[in-house]
């Protein structure tokens, strides 16, 4: 947060700070790519979750200066559904996962098996 400025002035006061502070330059330069990877930007599944729980922030408050209340409570029933649904189709989709790697595993036993028999003619 050191690097954000208030108005022209201070950013021109860091600047000139920076300028005069190559070390400083380079310690950022260093440390950025790591911070960045580490920050909830790169997280899509927080980033997701901030994004979702701000646009449910802004829909309670535009339904309460609305006077929409009850809005707010469907909206909440809603979201509340599209977990379930989504928890759902989780489940199916690991219960395809694992018939598809029981399937390639009993494929893989079936070959080795034969490869390892003795063929008589």
């Amino acid at each position: 947060h050191e690097l954000i400025a208030k108005d022209e002035d201070e950013y021109c006061d860091i600047a000139v700070q920076l300028a005069r502070s190559p070390e400083r330059i380079r310690s950022y330069r260093d440390t950025l790519r790591d911070r960045l990877l580490s920050s909830p930007l790169c997280s899509g599944q927080a980033l997701m979750s901030n994004v979702e729980a701000e646009y449910r922030r802004m829909w309670t408050r535009f339904c309460k200066v609305e006077g929409k209340e009850e809005n707010v409570e469907e909206g909440e029933e809603s979201r509340e559904k599209e977990e379930e649904k989504d928890g759902e189709e989780e489940e199916e989709c690991m219960r395809t996962v694992e018939t598809k790697t029981e399937e390639l595993i009993a494929e893989e036993e079936s070959k080795d098996s034969e490869c390892s028999t003795p063929q008589t003619e």
